[in-house]
């Protein structure tokens, strides 16, 4: 009964305690820890779709302007390569401060997605206002408030016993 019990709260616990561990590697700089907590190819999908259909959105709103037109054969290869390029353990944990991707990107740093070599130079400058619930049995949401007063989702899916970034909502 005692380890059916102990089972159950692991089950039930064990997002927060990821959501504690990412925490953690982002304010200890570590972003070698940080990666193994991210699934980056559904990361990276999940973003690249929800930037699509964003752009879409902007796109239909002014379908006969010609630079909108233009920027449709444009934005998918650019878009994918940007997610690519920005969204790796340093952009992540630049999230999970509550500051934009904008900021990760040097031009002196090799373009490996999952790179883990490169120590995350930025630390929270304050205290990030975090909060967290189920959206089901399977998937958890880490809601971050900003600086900005913007939110940002975090969503975790369960791997296994386990839990793995998979999403992130961008307020745009």
């Amino acid at each position: 009964m005692v380890v059916l019990f102990l089972f159950l709260f692991y089950v039930f616990a064990s997002p927060y305690w990821v959501a504690y561990q990412i925490q953690q590697a982002v304010q200890n700089n570590d972003a070698k820890h940080l990666a193994q907590y991210i699934d980056f190819p559904m990361l990276q999908n999940n973003l690249k779709q929800r930037i699509h259909l964003r752009v879409l959105e902007v796109q239909e709103a002014h379908p006969e302007d010609p630079l909108h037109i233009l920027s449709r054969v444009f934005a998918t290869k650019l878009i994918d390569k940007v997610v690519d390029f920005t969204l790796t353990p340093e952009g992540v944990a630049l999230l999970l401060q509550g500051k934009e991707l904008k900021q990760s990107i040097s031009f002196s740093r090799p373009l490996d997605s999952a790179s883990t070599d490169h120590p995350i130079e930025q630390t929270p400058s304050v205290r990030l206002d975090y909060s967290g619930h189920y959206e089901s049995f399977s998937q958890f949401e880490v809601t971050l408030l900003t600086e900005q007063s913007q939110e940002i989702q975090f969503i975790l899916h369960r791997d296994g016993l386990s839990w793995k970034l998979v999403d992130i909502k961008l307020p745009f």
